[in-house]
């Protein structure tokens, strides 16, 4: 079972937007985003029981990502959910929000049957202060399993230790490593920020896959140094919409606004002639870009966004209002 933890990226032209900035915005303008945070809460109570366990997934990613610790309770009950990807996320949770209650939850998933959720329990007690518990992450990075290989190389980008860098370029350099690690494994050295990384990224940036080039745009952001904010800057010209709207959300997380004019010109469209499947796509990406972006320009399309949309959309709403409101 493959599953990178890549938040909304499951599937991982042209009105301009002159109405947009001429004040036809969504009629709730004058309200406060902050009267969100309710249908906010209730998206992710609902999607953390639903049925759905993708749902249940990016319900909890969207929590550890905007630290709302009012939800792990339930997060801690999913440590026994029937499907592996909700207790991978679940136990990957708890560590990112320091969550010591979680820790004997932590300790059980360390034997359960997947050697990822193993990965993940043992990131989360390493977050917890259990360092030594890594060890068993960087044995997993040379895991036959390429999903297990993958996982691993995630969450050691995730713990931050620049001494990982070695291992992490023997997964990026082995001729045994799927498309997937490699990918991982260049995200995960952006992560630890080593900059002899950008040319790698820079190739993926190139790629005649728009999937390739998003990636590359993931790592770029997870890059952050001044030579990564100009080639995601560059991205904002590229032929593929949702390309351009990744690249604002990661700019956004730069502390730059550029990309507020890609979102605005999507969402003023309202979908347009878009099939249902490439409009939620494109709405997860511009929710998404406008929890970074946050401009006030961009608030007020949260209203529908959160309102009238599938779960998936939904959810990267609450996301923004989380980020905005925090």
């Amino acid at each position: 079972m493959r599953y990178l933890l890549m938040i909304f990226t499951l599937l991982i032209f042209t009105v301009g937007c002159e109405n947009a900035q001429n004040g036809t915005m969504p009629r709730e303008k004058a309200v406060s985003v902050y009267d969100l945070k309710t249908s906010a809460d209730i998206t992710i109570n609902n999607a953390l029981s639903s049925n759905v366990a993708l749902h249940r997934t990016h319900a909890i990613e969207v929590i550890a990502k905007t630290g709302q610790s009012k939800f792990m309770p339930k997060v801690i009950e999913l440590t026994d959910d029937d499907y592996t990807l909700v207790r991978f996320v679940s136990a990957i949770a708890i560590g990112d929000l320091k969550y010591y209650q979680g820790k004997s939850r932590l300790e059980k998933l360390l034997n359960d049957s997947d050697k990822s959720v193993q990965s993940a329990a043992a990131y989360g007690l390493a977050k917890l202060g259990d360092e030594q518990k890594a060890n068993l992450i960087r044995a997993n990075v040379k895991n036959k399993n390429q999903a297990v290989r993958a996982n691993a190389a995630l969450l050691l980008g995730k713990l931050g230790n620049q001494n990982d860098l070695k291992i992490l370029y023997w997964a990026l350099r082995d001729e045994d490593s799927s498309a997937a690690v490699r990918f991982q494994a260049v995200e995960s050295i952006a992560m630890l920020g080593d900059e002899d990384i950008y040319s790698k990224i820079w190739t993926m940036l190139i790629s005649a896959y728009a999937d390739d080039r998003i990636m590359g745009v993931k790592s770029m952001g997870a890059l952050k140094t001044p030579k990564a904010r100009n080639a995601l800057i560059l991205m904002l010209d590229d032929p593929v919409e949702e390309v351009r709207l990744a690249s604002a959300e990661q700019l956004g997380y730069m502390g730059e606004k550029m990309g507020e004019i890609e979102i605005i010109d999507y969402l003023s469209r309202k979908g347009g002639f878009l099939d249902p499947q490439e409009r939620e796509r494109k709405d997860v990406l511009a929710a998404l870009a406008i929890g970074s972006v946050k401009t006030d320009q961009l608030k007020p399309y949260l209203y529908e966004l959160i309102s009238d949309r599938p779960v998936s959309v939904k959810l990267a709403a609450a996301q923004a209002v989380y980020l905005i409101t925090r």
